[in-house]
């Protein structure tokens, strides 16, 4: 019994993951409500979810409010290109919706398509402008790279962003842990094990040319960000 509850057991370890999820998914509902401070509030999620899968960083506030002050800036300005498009086809699904019979059936699941894609491409976006520095047109496009490159695990982690929101909204009574997990849960999972990998081949290879442009006497055009 009493190893059951060492501060090492594997009890004490999940329960401290799920404290720390907790307060993360807290934090970020906060900051993410003014809704224009959604990127950046995005951003340091995904960074924080990273060291906790890493088991790295100083802890969840000190860890996301680093990221979200870092990264506030530029986060809000890939934010709201992703924000304008989102609108437009939310409104394009809206008018297709309000207007029954007036457009081809083939329209709408074209319109719903463009809008898990964009969500996908967004998810992605975040997780690369999280950890690597970079001005703000090449981190879109790496967003982009890192989606099509990585399409199964990126598809997964819009259904796995997606999920808490579809099971929150039919059974109410989960609400509240949806909320809370809906975003951190995602977050952690994907970054343990969809791209946490895939991200430390390439900080390694950044370190490796960093090392030949020290030789070399060049600079670096990418590295981290936070």
């Amino acid at each position: 019994m009493k190893q059951l509850f060492a501060p090492d057991s594997k009890l004490m370890i999940f329960l401290g993951v799920v404290k720390d999820l907790m307060f993360l998914g807290v934090i970020f509902i906060v900051t993410a409500l003014p809704v224009v401070t959604f990127g950046a509030a995005m951003t340091a999620l995904q960074y924080t979810a990273l060291k906790l899968a890493r088991d790295e960083g100083n802890g969840v506030f000190s860890d996301y409010f680093k990221s979200f002050r870092l990264n506030l800036r530029q986060s809000t300005a890939i934010w709201i290109l992703y924000l304008l498009f989102l609108a437009l086809t939310g409104w394009s699904i809206f008018v297709y919706i309000a207007n029954p019979g007036t457009f081809p059936l083939w329209l709408f699941f074209v319109l719903l398509a463009v809008a898990c894609l964009l969500l996908m491409f967004m998810i992605c976006t975040f997780a690369i402008q999280s950890k690597f520095d970079n001005p703000i047109r090449k981190t879109l496009r790496n967003g982009l790279m890192f989606a099509f490159s990585n399409l199964f695990r990126s598809i997964l982690m819009l259904v796995m962003y997606l999920a808490p929101a579809l099971l929150g909204s039919y059974f109410y009574e989960i609400l509240p842990l949806t909320l809370i997990f809906g975003f951190s849960l995602p977050a952690y999972t994907a970054a343990r094990w969809l791209y946490g990998k895939h991200f430390l081949e390439m900080e390694n290879k950044i370190l490796g040319k960093t090392g030949e442009a020290a030789e070399n006497g060049d600079g670096q055009e990418e590295g981290e960000s936070s």
